[in-house]
Formats: C-alpha cells, structure tokens, sequence
C-alpha cells in the first residue's frame, strides 16, 4: 500500500511540478532503483558457485538450442558491479541505465550440445572452460514500473567488453583443435560483440529482462524496499512543500 501511495504521489507531482522538482523527483526513483541494485549485489557471494546443474534449450528456438551442463562452476566478479548511471524519466518512466563489471572470471567443467540455427555446434564437448572478461560495460533500457513491486518492461540490455581470454578443453572432444580454438576467441571476441551488438542484444535481452524482474520483484518484496520507499515519500512531500 505505501508503495501505491509512493508512486501515486510521484506521478501527481511530475505533472504539477517545476523543473527544479522534476529533477528531484526524477532522483527520487534513480535513487529507488540504485539502492535495490546496492542492496542485491550487497547480498551476493563472491565468487558464485554451483556444484551441478543441468539444463534443456528449447527446441521451438531459431537461434540456440540443444542441452548442457556444468559442475563445479566458479563465477568471481560480480560484487564489484557498479550502476554508473541511473536515468528515469518522469514522463513514461523510461529507465536509461549503465552498468560496469571492472572483471569477471569464470571456471567450470561442462557437458554441452549446443547448436546455433539449429545446425552450427556452437557449443559441442565435455571439458573445462575458463574465461576471464575485463571492462564490461552494460546497458539496461525499458520502462520501469513499481505496482506490485518494482519491475521492468520491454528490456533491451546490450553490452561491451574491453578484453576477452578463453580457454578450454575437450570442445569437439578435441583438446587440440579447443586451444585453436580458444587463440581465435582470444582474438576475435572483443571485436565480434561491438560489431554485432544489435543480434546478440536482441537474443540475450528476453533472458537477461526475466532474471532482472525476478531479482527486482524479490528485492522490492522486502520490508527494506518499502521502508526506502516510505523514507523517500516522506523526504519528497516535506522538500515539496517547502519550497
């Protein structure tokens, strides 16, 4: 309910506000969201581990499918994440977001049949993967809404990366051709994602919108979210009507 009355009062004042309010209030929800994007990287671990799962593609996909799993996964790096802009606007709640991953390193074992078009063995072998990917900037656009909790609608997430390192073994059950294979990723990875930004925004985008409202429903369900947003109503109406 307060957070209703939160929003409510958000949406009267940006049509009956000055600038100088607008530009509040546009903080106001900035703030909201950079607290919960705090407060959940606050939470993780550093790495992420997973001992095993498993996993089915869809079929009914034109771009990747097929089955894969991996054990002992090791995912290092997230808790340096850090929101570098946060961009609401009023009208429309159009959200506008950067985020920065200085480095990620990833270690697992796999088991993998992947195929990309339903033909090209994107991912084919049983083996071990190390990545490491440094200076990942991330993008998040879509239109941010707070009834029932705090969620985002028609995400659109595209990235870039400063460097890329590979390496695996057992792709194709070839431990050779995985190192050829891992020199030419090392060289070509960085260059591939900026060129073809829009495809793999448009194929990761669905995935990656689901588990940000997943993470952003259960943050907002907290009784620390509805005392932020009990907090920063209260600040508003007094800065308000004070002016």
């Amino acid at each position: 309910m307060k957070l209703i009355i939160f929003v409510s009062f958000i949406g009267l004042l940006g049509f009956t506000s000055t600038t100088p309010t607008n530009h509040r209030l546009q903080g106001v929800i900035d703030g909201l969201i950079n607290k919960t994007i705090n407060s959940l990287v606050a939470k993780l671990d550093d790495p992420i581990t997973v001992d095993h799962i498993a996993a089915d593609l869809p079929n009914n996909t034109d771009n990747i499918s097929g089955t894969a799993s991996i054990s002992n996964f090791s995912l290092g790096g997230l808790k340096k994440l850090v929101a570098t802009k946060i961009d609401v606007s009023l009208l429309g709640l159009s959200l506008n977001a950067e985020i920065a991953v200085p480095d990620i390193d990833l270690n697992t074992e796999y088991d993998a049949d992947i195929e990309l078009q339903k033909w090209f063995p994107l991912m084919w072998g049983r083996g071990v993967a190390i990545m490491k990917i440094g200076g990942i900037d991330v993008r998040v656009g879509g239109k941010v809404s707070m009834k029932g909790g705090l969620s985002i609608s028609n995400t659109t997430v595209s990235f870039t990366i400063g460097s890329a390192w590979f390496r695996f073994t057992g792709l194709l059950y070839d431990d050779e051709l995985s190192y050829t294979l891992s020199e030419i990723l090392n060289t070509v990875v960085v260059s591939f994602v900026d060129d073809y930004q829009e495809w793999i925004s448009s194929i990761i985008s669905p995935i990656a919108g689901e588990i940000i409202n997943a993470l952003l429903h259960s943050a907002s369900e907290s009784e620390e979210f509805l005392q932020l947003a009990d907090q920063l109503l209260e600040e508003e109406i007094n800065m308000h009507y004070t002016v």
